[in-house]
């Protein structure tokens, strides 16, 4: 058993909360090793590792990977697992593992009863003496996960292991060559081709069948070397984002004076009474609830005044990035991302806690998005270049593109356009780190957090996260953390107050 790690206390399922959790991802990010013993096949560790991983991959910038590895992860350690179960099979019916006709009569028998009953059955490794370690540790470039069991691998298994790694990945049938018995036997190679479709050569995992017990090690480089289809992604979205309209002059100019706070209304007007859609949408704003005033229908003279230089500046940024991508995007598409815009640019106005800031994390929550209509207005051909450009055709499809596990992320597409347009700059900063809490500076938390929360509770009222994964740092900030229940209420109160408001 590895030495000098640390180790991993077992623990009950009520023990796997928030605080846990971020003591095990401190101590690892300190002491560079954490080091846990698996006593059964249903070991309660298992109930928080893929809140550790999501802590873990979140402090090394690389959140990206979190699910990826996650998966790798969780098939490694059921390889491990099932290899010890097979062998407390054979002892169970005194049988050899490594006679022939033993082996091959029973592992049907195996399958059919231990395998796919796996959930109802469970083994205590240690009453059968049987060990099986898992390891992260880090270096400086690179964060290793070993695992390592005191099992021989018999001759009919080692055939299996080495046929299957001999199999080129890369053909469109590679599942077609895999027997069906004990398994199906893909699990090796899905891990192979996830790592590959992560940019992570195959040289970095490795099995090593010993006299005396089974290693695997995967590596995952801090600094990947993405793999070809990240920089044509990289080309095609820079070209995408140059084709696109220039920010226009007109409202590139009044922002510019609204900024400087020398202009009178008079030059406000004349620059936009030419634009009846903007004129439009500063009636509607000031005649909305948050501008009360005697006047039902303010003309476009007291409409300006009404809503004062700073919110009329956010409103040309958010007109002229709606102007453009309306054009340039599917409708419903559009429209959909328009009101999942406005719904989490409410949120992180509302979670703000300086009244002077709220208008700028409303802008940031209705641009927080804008990446991804970018990817969006990418064509059919665009689109087929990318999938023929990733060689794994099992796992790799459109939704990865959008979510960019592969390279570049959306946030980031929509920071660099950001900066094309000369938005503020505590509005780019926003858009770039909106999923990234951990890496920001301290004077930058009251920018980030709002947006990131809010992105958080909309994700979970689509039911696609949960209260466990948002960071531990953010929820301490808004005296949330281990208060799920008043987290909950703070999520039904937002959305029900967002149903009743006006939003642009």
């Amino acid at each position: 058993m590895i030495q000098n790690t640390q180790s991993i206390k077992h623990s009950n399922p009520e023990d796997t909360d928030q605080k846990k959790i971020n003591e095990i991802v401190n101590s690892l990010i300190t002491k560079k090793k954490l080091t846990y013993t698996f006593q059964s096949n249903h070991d309660t560790f298992l109930n928080y590792l893929h809140a550790i991983l999501h802590r873990l991959f979140s402090e090394l910038d690389l959140s990206f990977l979190t699910e990826t590895v996650y998966v790798i992860v969780i098939e490694q350690i059921s390889n491990f697992m099932k290899a010890i179960a097979k062998r407390i099979f054979f002892i169970e019916k005194n049988l050899d593992i490594n006679n022939y006709y033993d082996y091959t009569n029973n592992i049907p028998v195996f399958k059919e009863s231990i395998l796919e009953n796996w959930n109802s059955i469970q083994y205590d490794f240690i009453k059968y003496n049987f060990l099986f370690l898992f390891e992260i540790s880090i270096d400086e470039n690179h964060i290793m996960f070993l695992f390592k069991n005191n099992v021989k691998t018999n001759i009919f298994e080692k055939e299996r292991i080495e046929s299957r790694l001999a199999i080129d990945i890369h053909q469109m049938n590679f599942y077609q060559e895999i027997d069906s018995t004990e398994g199906g036997g893909l699990g090796l190679l899905m891990t192979m081709s996830l790592l590959e479709n992560c940019g992570i050569s195959k040289e970095n995992f490795s099995i090593k069948l010993n006299q005396d017990s089974t290693i695997t090690t995967i590596k995952i480089p801090l600094k990947l070397n993405k793999p070809k289809i990240e920089s044509y992604l990289r080309e095609l979205i820079n070209k995408k984002i140059d084709s696109l309209p220039s920010f226009p002059q007109h409202i590139q100019e009044l922002i510019e004076k609204c900024d400087n706070g020398n202009v009178d209304t008079d030059y406000i007007i004349e620059k936009i009474i030419k634009d009846p859609a903007l004129v439009s949408q500063i009636l509607k704003l000031a005649s909305s609830a948050g501008y009360i005033t005697r006047n039902k229908a303010p003309n476009l003279r007291l409409s300006i005044n009404l809503i004062g230089l700073k919110q009329l500046k956010h409103l040309l940024m958010i007109y002229a990035v709606k102007n453009t991508f309306s054009k340039i995007t599917n409708k419903s598409y559009f429209e959909k991302i328009w009101l999942d815009s406005n719904r989490i640019a409410f949120y992180a106005r509302k979670l703000q806690k300086i009244d002077s800031l709220k208008e700028t994390n409303f802008i940031i929550g209705i641009l927080n998005l804008i990446g991804k209509l970018v990817l969006h207005s990418l064509d059919a051909k665009e689109i087929q270049k990318i999938l023929l450009l990733s060689k794994n055709k099992v796992s790799f499809n459109q939704s990865i593109i959008e979510e960019l596990e592969i390279g570049i992320s959306y946030p980031e597409i929509g920071a660099i356009l950001a900066e094309i347009w000369k938005f503020p700059e505590d509005v780019t900063y926003g858009i770039r780190y909106q999923h990234k809490p951990l890496q920001i500076s301290i004077d930058k938390i009251d920018i980030v957090y709002p947006v990131y929360l809010a992105k958080c509770i909309y994700e979970i009222q689509n039911k696609n996260f949960s209260y466990d994964f948002i960071e531990y740092k953010v929820l301490k900030y808004y005296n949330l953390l281990g208060k799920e229940k008043e987290f909950e209420n703070l999520c039904i109160s937002l959305e029900e107050e967002f149903k009743n408001i006006y939003f642009l």
